[in-house]
């Protein structure tokens, strides 16, 4: 048995990719929290702020085609280079237009502060180089997420010196809102230098190809708008119903909730080339890979999710400081949203091996729009609290009861419960691998 661990390809991959997230998060500890604690509440309040308002563009960005990448590489190895060069090609164009395009937005919408503005404009920098995604699922794909690993983590420490550097320097909260811009940079030209000298196939643009992926894309493109909307608008609007200090005490409890995230995606990473490529070939293997992958998911975060409630006040205090203990409340209750937020990432495995993708957009919506009445309805009467309460409200609405609507996707959720109530799929003979 533990040849057979050794040997799998999943589990080796699983590893570099948690270890490049348990990596930052020992960054975040050592580095983060002193950028909360330097910042205070209020301008740490302001970065994430802005960050909300980058990740709606972020979405247009990306133009919902990484997961159509993934399986038109999967399905065509011998197109690789097409389709890498396709993707990336409307990423970068799409990258610089959502530049232009969130900088007008914010300079309407913030008139009044300039230094809301000035911190966009640094973080906007991000969504040009965001297409570093297309050489991550290409390494992704080939189950070799190492180089993924190794280009981040590289990143990773230059903007944890460079925020190191502002610390020191008792720099302004813009310098800090660089910081994303910088990491992103970085990691865009060292997975481009690791594809190229590591002899991926030459890239080149092809319209069909990228017709396609946009032509499939799309229905990703709302669906993941809506998600970004459910996860986001709420800082948005605490921003615009109380103030930026309540923004950096919901921040700090966010960031807490979705430390652990790493290790349930790093295994749907790892496990999606590998369902995808069973789907047409043996589909009862394919269909127990599926339900292994709920059952470890939901079964790793509600461990973590127990962990954390339980030491929440702890963990605050060790990483932000006594500034930042009200938080703890909204930690409590954001945490356990996690687990269907996950859980409806590994359903998009099934979804996109389905081809189903179009119904995606349907139920993110339904979970959008409960969001933001209830977002609205219950910060005015209970604050951050009823942000946090809103958002795990919203997250098992798309999770286990949109579904339900739609004839085709209702499955989807019978698939989850018996993965997480039934045993045998995960302890039979069969490995993961």
């Amino acid at each position: 048995m533990i040849d057979k661990i050794k040997n799998s390809k999943v589990i080796k991959n699983s590893g570099w990719l948690i270890g490049e997230r348990v990596f930052q998060m020992l960054l975040t500890l050592m580095v983060g929290s002193l950028t909360a604690r330097y910042l205070g509440p209020s301008n740490y309040g302001i970065i994430n702020y802005v960050s909300s308002f980058i990740s709606i563009f972020a979405v247009f960005a990306a133009l919902g085609i990484d997961s159509i990448l993934i399986k038109g590489l999967v399905e065509n190895p011998n197109d690789e280079g097409k389709y890498v060069g396709s993707a990336l090609f409307l990423k970068l164009s799409s990258g610089m237009l959502c530049l232009f395009a969130s900088n007008i937005f914010m300079f309407f919408f913030e008139r009044a502060s300039e230094l809301i503005f000035i911190v966009n404009l640094m973080q906007s920098i991000s969504l040009i180089f965001k297409c570093y995604e297309v050489f991550d699922y290409y390494f992704q794909a080939h189950l070799s997420s190492k180089f993924s690993v190794i280009s981040k983590s590289i990143a990773s420490i230059i903007v944890a010196i460079w925020k190191v550097y502002l610390l020191v320097s008792n720099s302004s909260v813009i310098l800090f809102g660089l910081s994303v811009s910088i990491e992103t940079t970085v990691t865009f030209l060292f997975l481009f230098l690791l594809y190229k000298y590591g002899k991926g196939p030459k890239l080149s643009i092809d319209f069909s190809i990228s017709k396609s992926l946009l032509k499939n894309g799309y229905h990703f493109i709302f669906a993941s708008l809506m998600i970004i909307l459910y996860s986001r608008m709420d800082k948005i609007m605490i921003g615009a119903f109380l103030s930026e200090k309540e923004v950096g005490l919901y921040s700090a409890a966010n960031a807490i909730s979705e430390m652990w995230l790493f290790i349930p995606l790093a295994i749907i990473n790892s496990l999606q080339p590998i369902i995808l490529n069973l789907k047409d070939k043996d589909n009862s293997l394919y269909l127990k890979k599926l339900k292994q992958m709920y059952f470890i998911v939901f079964y790793s975060s509600f461990i973590m999710c127990i962990f954390i409630s339980i030491c929440s006040k702890l963990i605050i205090y060790i990483l932000y400081g006594s500034a930042y203990l009200e938080s703890q409340g909204i930690l409590i209750i954001l945490i356990w949203s996690g687990i269907f937020a996950v859980l409806g990432s590994a359903r998009g495995v099934w979804i996109v091996a389905e081809n189903l993708n179009k119904y995606s957009k349907y139920y993110t919506f339904i979970g959008c729009i409960i969001n933001l009445c209830l977002n609205y309805l219950l910060i005015f009467n209970y604050g951050v609290i009823g942000a946090a309460v809103a958002t795990l409200v919203a997250q098992f609405v798309v999770c286990m009861v949109a579904p339900y609507f739609f004839k085709k996707t209702r499955k989807s959720v019978k698939q989850i419960l018996e993965a997480i109530i039934d045993f045998k799929d995960f302890i039979g003979k069969e490995r993961i691998e």
